[in-house]
């Protein structure tokens, strides 16, 4: 339960992120959400630790979209 309360707490994170794809790359939510998703499932990490990754820098999603 824990850790579901904790992924809720990062929704913004990834909203963010989304928001951030969609005007660099002119796509909609859908597309947006599709690139973290597939990102996040190729590394085995959660889209919440992709989004943070994007929006600091450290992760460009340059194969992706």
């Amino acid at each position: 339960m824990a850790h579901l309360e904790e992924r809720l707490k990062l929704r913004p994170v990834v909203y963010s992120a989304i928001e951030r794809l969609k005007a660099e790359r002119h796509i909609d939510d859908e597309c947006a959400y599709a690139i973290l998703r597939n990102c996040a499932m190729r590394r085995r990490l959660p889209v919440e630790q992709i989004a943070a990754f994007f929006l600091v820098g450290s992760e460009t999603l340059s194969e992706v979209g």
